[in-house]
């Protein structure tokens, strides 16, 4: 599916990449390490962060809840920090008060 979304033309404005445990993945015996090659294939030439094993998703243990479509900085210049730039849900509108006639 990478390869498929990278030849479509949809890695064009990725700025990095964050990949979970990757938990029950791949065939008994088979290192999670030949998974990480392939992913890696599929974003040579781009020039961008690539992290592995953040704790998202189904995972072993508890972790983050990742909202989709907002905005986030991934930073790795100084151990890996993914800060969220948005809020991943609306403010609940304030309860509007009638007087009573």
């Amino acid at each position: 599916m990478l390869f498929h979304l990278k030849r479509a033309g949809k890695f064009r404005q990725i700025k990095g990449v964050v990949f979970g445990e990757m938990v029950g993945c791949g065939q008994a015996g088979t290192p999670l390490d030949a998974l990480r090659e392939i992913i890696l294939d599929a974003f040579q030439g781009l020039d961008i962060p690539i992290v592995f094993g953040v704790r998202f998703g189904h995972t072993t243990q508890k972790g983050l809840t990742l909202p989709l479509g907002v905005r986030a900085r991934l930073s790795v210049d100084n151990g890996t920090h993914l800060t969220l730039l948005e809020p991943a849900v609306s403010p609940r509108p304030k309860a509007v008060r009638r007087k009573a006639s």
